[in-house]
């Protein structure tokens, strides 16, 4: 049976290969622009469900180019890696049983609250850094909210903070060494933040699973 696809993948597919047919003559042209070619490829795991610290990389960016045009190059890569996340959750959902979590109240009231102002919620859960961004994630394609707005709000909340980042590398000026270091410094500790959490998370779904087990004897 030949493998049919949507619409959506058929668009998606379509600028992926835009985007690789620009990026090698690009890169080969104009050496000078590899760094933000690098930037935008990076962006895409780190902004995905990948636990990769992005924040030294922007900071490293915004050293060497315009602010601005860090900012916009990362926000387009935020765009497939909010497409991907959308259709990863959604295909776990519908094909495995993570998707029985529909049923429990919790997340009927998550996504009860969540629907009430679902654009202005994601843009400000991607702008805020102290925001975790993890629920929205999974709240958005499982609730039904559309993709195209979806990515469009999290471009919106992720370009103005990557901006921020991007000119707090302009701003400083430290050498070469020292902003190394410090950028190995910030890697470290967001690494250790992500899996942190992770580990929070999994050990909280070993103890709903051990309830679940004790409740069904």
């Amino acid at each position: 049976m030949p493998l049919r696809l949507s619409s959506k993948w058929k668009t998606f597919l379509s600028v992926m290969g835009v985007c690789c047919a620009a990026a090698a003559p690009l890169a080969l042209l104009f050496p000078a622009s590899r760094p933000l070619i690098l930037l935008f490829l990076y962006t895409i795991p780190s902004h995905s469900v990948i636990p990769l610290p992005h924040e030294p990389a922007m900071v490293l960016a915004g050293k060497m180019y315009d602010p601005l045009i860090v900012a916009l190059v990362a926000g387009a890569a935020t765009l497939i890696s909010s497409f991907l996340d959308y259709e990863t959750v959604n295909f776990i959902f519908d094909r495995t049983r993570v998707g029985d979590a529909r049923k429990h109240r919790v997340y009927q009231g998550c996504v009860y609250y969540f629907l009430k102002a679902p654009f202005l919620s994601l843009v400000l859960a991607a702008f805020a850094p102290f925001i975790m961004f993890y629920p929205f994630r999974v709240l958005s394609p499982t609730s039904g909210y559309p993709v195209r707005r979806y990515t469009l709000a999290v471009f919106i909340g992720r370009v103005p903070r990557f901006y921020l980042e991007a000119l707090l590398g302009h701003a400083l000026n430290w050498t070469n060494t020292i902003l190394v270091g410090v950028l190995v410094l910030l890697a470290c500790w967001a690494v250790l933040l992500r899996v942190g959490r992770h580990l929070e998370r999994r050990g909280q779904e070993m103890e709903d699973a051990e309830l679940r087990t004790q409740n069904a004897e």
